[in-house]
C-alpha cells in the first residue's frame, strides 16, 4: 500500500499542469483614425495599419494526427459539413474544446478514484477466503472495467479535442 501511494505521488509530481487560455479575441472591433490637426503627426501615423485587418489563419499549423483527422482542413467533420471552417465555426469549436477538456479532467479524477478503490479491493482480496473472496474479486473486476472505460474516455477526449 505504501508503494502505491509513493507511485501515485511520483506520477502526480511528474505531470506538468498548464492552464487553458479561455480569453476570446473580439473580431468586430475597428480602429478609426483620430483627427489630428498637426500635419507632422499624420506622417508618423501613415505607416500604421490596423492589426485586426491582417488575415489570421483559422487553423493552427501543427495538429496531432487524431485532431487533423477530425478537425483538419480535410478532416471528417469538415468533409461531412458538420463543422464548417469559418470564424464563427471556430468559435464554436473552441467552446467544444473547453467542454471536452473539462470533461477530460473530471474523467481523470474518476479514473484516479477507481485506481484507489481497486488498490483497496486488491489488498482486501489478498487476505480474503471463501465467499468473501468471490464477492471481493467480482468488485475488483468491476472496478477494473470502470477504470478501463474512464481511462479510455479521457484519452479519446484529449486526443480528439479541436486544436486551439
Amino acid at each position: 500500500m505504501r508503494y502505491l501511494w509513493f507511485a501515485l505521488l511520483i506520477g502526480l509530481g511528474t505531470n506538468s499542469l498548464q492552464a487553458q487560455d479561455s480569453t476570446a479575441v473580439r473580431r468586430d472591433t475597428t480602429i478609426s483614425p483620430a483627427t489630428v490637426p498637426d500635419p507632422s503627426a499624420d506622417d508618423l501615423l501613415a505607416g500604421l495599419t490596423d492589426s485586426t485587418d491582417v488575415g489570421q489563419p483559422l487553423l493552427p499549423r501543427k495538429m496531432i494526427v487524431t485532431q487533423r483527422a477530425f478537425w483538419g482542413p480535410k478532416g471528417l467533420l469538415r468533409v461531412m459539413n458538420v463543422a464548417p471552417l469559418t470564424a464563427a465555426g471556430r468559435e464554436k469549436e473552441l467552446k467544444i474544446r473547453r467542454t471536452m477538456l473539462v470533461t477530460h479532467q473530471i474523467g481523470g479524477f474518476v479514473t484516479l478514484a477507481g485506481f484507489v478503490a481497486q488498490g483497496l479491493l486488491g489488498a482486501k482480496l489478498y487476505n480474503a477466503k471463501g465467499q468473501e473472496y468471490v464477492d471481493t474479486k467480482k468488485w475488483h473486476e468491476r472496478s477494473a472495467t470502470l477504470i478501463n472505460v474512464s481511462y479510455g474516455t479521457t484519452l479519446l477526449l484529449s486526443l480528439t479535442a479541436p486544436r486551439r
